[in-house]
């Protein structure tokens, strides 16, 4: 039997797929443009993660990230 494997976008959260997603906005990138990367989560999925609330970590370090995106653009 052969393993086969997961097709489309990923939507289980994980530390190192948030860890890429804020470091690519702290570099400047906006949310859509990173979620438009077939190996990404969807924008929609990325707010559910954000509105999760056993997830308060993420939500902090996206908040992090989007400072330092804004001060890089500014």
């Amino acid at each position: 039997m052969t393993t086969k494997k997961a097709k489309g976008r990923p939507s289980a959260y994980s530390e190192a797929l948030a860890d890429i997603i804020c470091e690519r906005l702290a570099l400047g990138e906006s949310l859509r443009a990173i979620c438009t990367d077939e190996d990404m989560p969807s924008t929609s999925m990325v707010c559910r993660w954000l509105a999760d609330d056993t997830k308060t970590a993420f939500r902090e370090q996206y908040a992090r990230a989007r400072e330092a995106r804004a001060d890089s653009l500014f």
